[in-house]
């Protein structure tokens, strides 16, 4: 996104970011994680919702929730008329009225009809645009927001970005203009850098950032490393600019129980973490992580009534599913009589919990959600809703297919984008 007021460049001109599709920003994987840390979500007050995604690129995640939910307002916000453009034909050809799509900038009097959100999203903004457009950024979030709505934004985190921060200054003094072919000009000098061979933390950034351009794509570095407002920082200042909200940690399944995201060293000093602003960053530093997407909630939120709502599904066929899995604290094994029958009532497709919980047979809730978290921990299930009506997610499928658009994750009629090789698809 871009500001009038920025002078540094946020966006990389004539380069459109990757079409991605980001299952942790669905409402049913939200509230998961709200519930799971004892807090009420949105929806707790109706079925029906509004979802708007700041930065939304091509869309295809509003497109994705707008088509399994039928009865919801989705928009999608961008500042490239050439991304919003195509987000609006593949709405169009899908059929899906309740997507809606602006091309604007923060603060642009057309974001006011988003207002009012439950859910307010941003992928791949706060960390990546210079410090006036994010200060317009937060205040958008902020004004979008319903009082009893959450925020969700992601940001990079400094401690996993050190390694590659004098690599990415490189490459946005390089560049000359804001354009692919200042990234091509910024490229071949940082790997003219390497090839001379005298400094290995340069050669490191060369090949890392050659890594990364073959696992995601050319556009995905350039938007990543070129703009000059890029930012890794820390979770507590993220937390400071959007308070009075309060932070109910990160999307990331994995991190929902300290004990699978940390050692029992890392934990004791969390715990004798003289400030809670010291724990938080001490967090950012043990999880080691590069990227987070935090979860932002208005500090007198209900409680949870139950962390039975909802509904869970597998990532895979059940006969692959494996009951061991590595994390952050080691590994984990849940080989046991309970997560395999769970796994076998999972086969068919996904399940609500409350429902799972009573034909599982389970000791005690908490030997229950013991194995839940573990398949959600190891990738191995993702939290998902009721199914919907088909045939709206079938068709933006087709017009995916028909754009050309090869996705790891597709539009799911349980409302959070699966796997393509999941069981109980469309």
């Amino acid at each position: 996104m871009q500001s009038g007021a920025a002078t540094v460049r946020d966006y990389v001109q004539g380069l459109d970011y990757v079409a991605v599709l980001q299952p942790d920003l669905s409402p049913a994987w939200i509230d998961h994680v709200l519930r799971a840390r004892g807090f009420a979500s949105p929806r707790a007050r109706a079925d029906a919702f509004r979802h708007v995604d700041l930065g939304c690129g091509f869309g295809l995640t509003m497109l994705s929730l707008a088509a399994a939910y039928p009865e919801s307002v989705c928009y999608g916000v961008d500042a490239s008329s050439s991304q919003i453009d195509a987000a609006q034909r593949l709405a169009d050809r899908a059929g899906l009225a309740n997507a809606r799509f602006v091309c604007a900038r923060f603060g642009d009097a057309a974001l006011a009809e988003a207002a009012g959100a439950d859910y307010v999203v941003a992928n791949g903004v706060y960390s990546w645009v210079a410090p006036a457009t994010r200060r317009l950024f937060l205040d958008e979030v902020r004004r979008l927001r319903a009082p009893h709505g959450v925020a969700v934004v992601s940001h990079n985190l400094q401690a996993g970005w050190l390694a590659l921060l004098t690599t990415q200054r490189l490459l946005s003094d390089a560049a000359a203009g804001d354009t692919a072919s200042g990234f091509a000009a910024a490229r071949g000098f940082l790997d003219a850098i390497a090839a001379a061979g005298r400094d290995p933390l340069i050669a490191g950034g060369a090949k890392a950032v050659a890594e990364m351009g073959q696992s995601y794509g050319e556009a995905y570095v350039a938007h990543e490393f070129l703009v000059g407002g890029w930012a890794p920082g820390w979770t507590v200042d993220l937390a400071a600019e959007l308070a009075p909200l309060a932070y109910r940690g990160a999307t990331y399944l994995d991190l929902l129980h300290d004990d699978f995201g940390l050692t029992k060293a890392q934990r004791a000093a969390v715990a004798a973490a003289p400030t809670a602003a010291a724990a938080l960053s001490y967090r950012d530093i043990a999880h080691g992580r590069s990227h987070a997407r935090a979860i932002f909630q208005a500090p007198d939120a209900a409680p949870a009534p139950t962390r039975l709502a909802g509904w869970i599904g597998l990532t895979a066929p059940a006969a692959d599913v494996g009951y061991a899995c590595v994390t952050p604290a080691g590994e984990l094994d849940f080989d046991n009589a309970l997560a395999r029958r769970i796994v076998a009532l999972l086969a068919d497709g996904p399940v609500a919990l409350e429902a799972l919980h009573a034909a599982a047979g389970a000791s005690s809730e908490a030997a229950f959600w013991r194995v839940i978290d573990a398949l959600l921990a190891s990738v191995q299930a993702l939290p998902t809703d009721a199914p919907k009506p088909p045939e709206a997610v079938a068709r933006l499928r087709a017009a995916l297919a028909e754009a050309g658009l090869d996705l790891p994750y597709l539009p799911d009629r349980h409302g959070t984008p699966t796997r393509v090789s999941a069981p109980g698809g469309a």
